[in-house]
């Protein structure tokens, strides 16, 4: 799990928590990671968004700027977020 703040959303900071949900594998042998990003202080917001594509599955509670703004966060951390991912699920695997 990632903590992050964001400065971007207007006037009014916000915390984003960025949980790791699943690594899978296409039958091709691509990667792809389902994220959930929430906002703790309103607890109905949510983002289900996949990588690599940067593509938003489902949310509530977050604007298009907002969203945006999460887009713009996860292209700078994506790297980061790829090695958890790796990191997280061969741990739970093992486990």
């Amino acid at each position: 799990m990632i903590y992050s703040e964001l400065y971007n959303f207007g006037e009014k900071k916000s915390t984003l928590v960025v949980m790791i949900l699943k690594l899978t594998e296409d039958r091709d042998g691509a990667e792809h990671v389902a994220m959930r990003i929430e906002k703790p202080e309103e607890a109905e917001s949510f983002a289900e968004i996949f990588l690599p594509e940067f593509y938003c599955r489902k949310s509530y509670g977050f604007s298009e700027q907002e969203l945006l703004e999460i887009n713009k966060y996860l292209l700078h951390n994506e790297a980061i977020i790829w090695e958890m991912a790796r990191g997280e699920m061969i741990n739970a695997a093992s486990a």
